[in-house]
């Protein structure tokens, strides 16, 4: 990742971090994959795109302390199909339990930056999860599509508190 910290060294830190989680290759886990080539398409300045792949504990690598961190993967909630859940973590005190390297997701790393790197963690930090238990691997994509809309409305607001500006989407909707 020597790149990254070029480019954040050159630039700055970025104001929003969005990172996907998944395996492509596994229909009901592309759901991070899929979103960040969506995202690909139009990001906007101060948003940097990761995609983690499998490997969570990457994910230690991504904290500077920025403003907003998504964090985009599939999930097994036995909520309906296709259901977005977007939640911000509760970070325990004191201790990471009932893991073990073979089952440390988003919410355990998030917490082990906690403890170990408390400087890093970024002022904000929400996990955009999509229920894929279920999911026919053609409503794939689509699931995808709403996921990366909604990051895209995050970053919009993140972005627009820090220069107090109306988010893009209220000034297409309103004409201006």
């Amino acid at each position: 990742m020597p790149e990254l910290e070029q480019a954040v060294a050159e630039w700055g830190m970025p104001a929003v971090t969005v990172v996907t989680a998944g395996n492509p290759f596994v229909s009901f886990d592309r759901i991070g994959p899929l979103v960040a080539e969506e995202l690909m398409r139009q990001l906007p300045e101060q948003t940097e795109l990761v995609n983690m792949g499998t490997d969570s504990l990457a994910l230690l690598d991504l904290m500077r302390g920025q403003d907003l961190l998504l964090v985009v993967d599939a999930c097994l909630g036995g909520t309906e199909p296709g259901t977005i859940s977007i939640t911000e973590p509760v970070f325990a005190k004191g201790r990471v339990s009932g893991t073990t390297l073979h089952h440390v997701g988003p919410q355990e790393v998030l917490t082990m930056a906690s403890l170990l790197y408390p400087e890093k963690v970024p002022r904000r930090c929400k996990l955009i999860l999509v229920e894929t238990g279920g999911l026919l691997p053609d409503e794939v994509p689509a699931a995808a599509a709403r996921a990366a809309e909604i990051v895209r409305r995050e970053i919009d607001e993140c972005l627009c508190a820090k220069t107090r500006h109306k988010p893009l989407i209220e000034e297409l909707a309103s004409g201006r």
